[in-house]
């Protein structure tokens, strides 16, 4: 509606103080079951023709100062047709879809990469992931690369809260994960294109480790050997 988002933003930030208890969020059940086991890798064997992977990395709660690094990189691995991964793993033939993810909780959040493919081609499609995050660590992205991120993730943004429930979807979505401060949409934006090189590669380099990485594989999981990050 026709509304100031600055000052629905700061009506937000006095709320959220208001419900706050205690910073020091204890983890939910599902993540310390994860970290205390160790257990990084799952699979679960169904009589399909194709496996499912679900692989990434933990890395901030909602809020935190990385999560638009994040985004951008999420957008650079997976956002549009001519993003890195999908011509990775796309044009070969490898795969008919690959989409990347962020997403940010109270006291952790992930980066997440999803894909299908025949089984032959599974250790083709890890390969070429795991080739692109030592790439992201190693080689700086060029700016013209950057540039078209932004204006991508930027764009896709804008359209996703053009509704009224979409737009407060995204103000609550804040205020749910005991985010210190609600910003608005403009904010968020402004935030995303202060991103530059040197802060991808010293995010790439903190979140992409091997100790840091899980995966989930479901479908014809019997006698596969996957190569771990």
């Amino acid at each position: 509606g026709d509304f100031e988002k600055e000052k629905i933003a700061e009506i937000f930030n006095s709320l959220i103080e208001k419900r706050r208890v205690d910073n020091k969020i204890q983890q939910s059940p599902l993540h310390t079951l994860i970290v205390r086991k160790n257990k990084r890798v799952n699979s679960f064997n169904i009589q399909t023709e194709t496996i499912n992977i679900s692989l990434g990395f933990s890395t901030v709660p909602k809020g935190h100062e990385d999560e638009h690094t994040l985004d951008l990189m999420s957008t650079i691995f997976g956002g549009g047709m001519g993003s890195r991964l999908r011509r990775s793993v796309m044009e070969p033939g490898y795969t008919y879809s690959i989409e990347t993810h962020t997403e940010y909780l109270s006291d952790t959040g992930y980066f997440l990469i999803n894909f299908t493919t025949e089984k032959k081609n599974l250790e083709k499609v890890l390969k070429a992931v795991y080739e692109n995050f030592d790439r992201l660590k190693n080689e700086p992205v060029k700016k013209l690369d950057l540039d078209h991120a932004k204006g991508f993730f930027s764009g896709q943004l804008k359209i996703n809260t053009e509704t009224t429930y979409d737009l407060s979807m995204f103000y609550s979505s804040q205020v749910f994960s005991n985010s210190d401060e609600i910003i608005s949409l403009g904010r968020k934006i402004a935030k995303i294109n202060r991103v530059d090189t040197k802060a991808i590669l010293r995010a790439a380099r903190k979140y992409f480790q091997p100790k840091n990485f899980y995966l989930t594989a479901v479908g014809n999981t019997e006698k596969l050997k996957i190569t771990l990050y």
